[in-house]
């Protein structure tokens, strides 16, 4: 419920304020509640709302703008260059999951996209930019 919800957050912050402030720290979740609640008690991260391929519907900048994020984290199941490019020209981050195939990396990476969150990381360092 809220209380619970409300709970998290306030020790998510808590634990952030431990962190080595070089840290770059992105809060982001499939629950578009917790992402608010994370607007309101931690608005010095970014933040943003994770997509399953089958659940980005029309609605997708709507729930963004609730959040106050700018941060899309998709799904790489079906992901399109089209899509990558209607998100993108429409001004938001994009981040994909779960990109295990350097092969599949590349191609994002040319299609645009900001990052890929992997179980391989090591096999991947040659995406890494500046």
């Amino acid at each position: 419920g809220t209380a619970l919800s409300e709970s998290m957050v306030t020790q998510v912050a808590e634990q952030l304020k431990e962190l080595d402030s070089n840290i770059e720290v992105l809060i982001s979740s499939f629950n578009v509640y917790l992402v608010k609640l994370a607007e309101a008690l931690l608005p010095e991260y970014p933040r943003a709302l994770i997509f399953k391929s089958a659940a980005f519907q029309g609605d997708w900048r709507t729930l963004l703008d609730f959040c106050g994020s700018n941060i899309v984290n998709i799904e790489d199941a079906k992901l399109s260059q089209a899509r990558v490019k209607m998100i993108k020209n429409a001004g938001y981050t994009l981040n994909v999951w779960t990109v295990n195939k350097s092969l599949r990396a590349n191609q994002l990476a040319n299609w645009g996209v900001d990052g890929i969150f992997t179980d391989h990381a090591d096999d991947m360092i040659h995406l890494e930019r500046p």
